[in-house]
């Protein structure tokens, strides 16, 4: 049997090299200061091209490369003191040797909030909040067999060996930040809405089986639960929309059909839920991301799941309008991301927040640079020859990184 080798480094530097919008003027998002922190001059459109998070260091699965960091699940900008926090995933992951597995190359990874300051043009990694359950321990990114979700997958090792988990499990999707340093996460395998303090550490769980999240969110499909989350400027609500419509049941189909996903919308002060629907302009497309505008206002990030070719491809914003007596939100297109920015080149756009009146910022996801092979069958015994890892390519070679994208769009005020 050979055995893999999964290396991980001492320490990851990871630096994104570019400058925000000249002279922007940054939205209310923490404690109404302005954001003139983060202008900085640049040669050249700041909207043209992604700024890129640099990885110097790699986890090497036996000559695989793995790009160790991840930040791109989601992203929340903190005006108070000028700071993007960014979401990794869950972990290095690819599809495993049967259906609804998964592989995880380095089991061990703690999701985390990688916190960056910009900084004469260039972000500088100030902190990394790790999470840990309510007993302080950290948590890991495998499955979870203790879930009451509708399907959970089945994780493997590098080594095609089935792994059990002793830790809480969290595939992190959307994130948003409060003033008192504290944040709020969905988590797809629930779905859950989980709320941690400015240590990372596991506060409160909000969940479709305590009676704090509707019930029928549990019927997400796999790998399909909450995408996105934001929340409003008083911080007492928070707005959770799932990526992919329900599987069909008695129970979902009451609150939406087949090319339509329901956002919650949480009153964390009257501990309330009510759920609207928002409509997908296809049944294959999916939801990465929601952002908070005004009270009947959230932008949605709506995409197919394809690298740009040729300058096709769907990743768009839409601006949602929720009306008081309807159950769907109305939408209009606010940004077409490939039309926007040409050069776009990523498959998984999943993170976006508002960065001033006129601006919004966007994150890819890059699955650490790594997808699984066509056929990741298991032999009987590890082979020699059998890798289920290999480098996640676009269409045209290059390695799939992480990279933020500014995009215009017309002012926010108003809406």
């Amino acid at each position: 049997m050979i055995r893999f080798k999964c290396i991980l480094p001492a320490a990851a530097a990871i630096i994104l090299v570019a400058a925000a919008a000249k002279g922007s003027q940054a939205v209310r998002h923490m404690d109404g200061n302005n954001g003139n922190s983060i202008a900085a001059g640049t040669s050249g459109s700041p909207y043209e091209k992604g700024i890129q998070i640099e990885c110097s260091d790699s986890i090497d699965c036996n000559g695989v490369f793995v790009r160790f960091g991840g930040y791109g699940s989601d992203l929340d900008y903190s005006e108070k003191d000028s700071l993007f926090w960014i979401l990794t995933d869950r972990g290095p992951n690819v599809d495993g040797p049967v259906t609804g597995s998964k592989i995880f190359p380095y089991p061990d990874f703690c999701p985390n909030v990688g916190i960056f300051k910009m900084e004469n043009g260039t972000l500088r990694l100030v902190s990394k909040i790790e999470l840990k359950d309510k007993n302080g321990e950290k948590m890991n990114g495998l499955p979870d067999k203790g879930y009451k979700g509708d399907d959970i997958e089945t994780a493997f090792d590098i080594e095609g060996n089935m792994l059990s988990n002793k830790s809480r499990g969290i595939d992190p999707e959307g994130l948003a930040i409060c003033p008192d340093g504290s944040f709020y996460i969905s988590d797809e395998y629930g779905p859950f809405i989980l709320h941690f303090d400015r240590h990372g550490r596991l506060i409160e769980e909000y969940s479709p089986y305590n009676g704090k999240l509707p019930g029928f969110i549990s019927h997400r499909q796999l790998n399909r639960g909450m995408e996105g989350l934001t929340i409003n400027n008083e911080d007492t609500i928070l707005y959770g929309i799932i990526q992919s419509p329900l599987d069909e049941n008695e129970e979902t189909v009451e609150y939406c059909d087949r090319q339509s996903v329901p956002i919650i919308v949480l009153d964390l002060v009257k501990k309330e839920w009510h759920t609207v629907n928002y409509r997908l302009e296809s049944p294959e497309n999916m939801v990465s991301a929601i952002t908070y505008v005004n009270d009947s206002t959230l932008y949605v990030l709506e995409r197919d799941g394809n690298f740009p070719n040729a300058g096709n491809g769907m990743k768009k914003v839409f601006a949602a309008t929720i009306k008081p007596d309807s159950i769907h939100v109305a939408k209009r297109l606010l940004a077409d991301i490939i039309e926007s920015v040409p050069s776009y080149w990523h498959d998984k756009t999943e993170g976006m927040c508002l960065l001033n009146d006129s601006t919004l910022c966007i994150v890819n996801d890059d699955d650490f640079g790594i997808i699984g092979t066509e056929a990741p069958k298991r032999p009987s015994g590890i082979s020699q020859s059998w890798n289920p890892v290999s480098a996640k390519k676009s269409p045209d070679g290059r390695t799939d990184i992480n990279e933020m994208y500014f995009i215009r769009i017309k002012s926010a005020k108003g809406h």
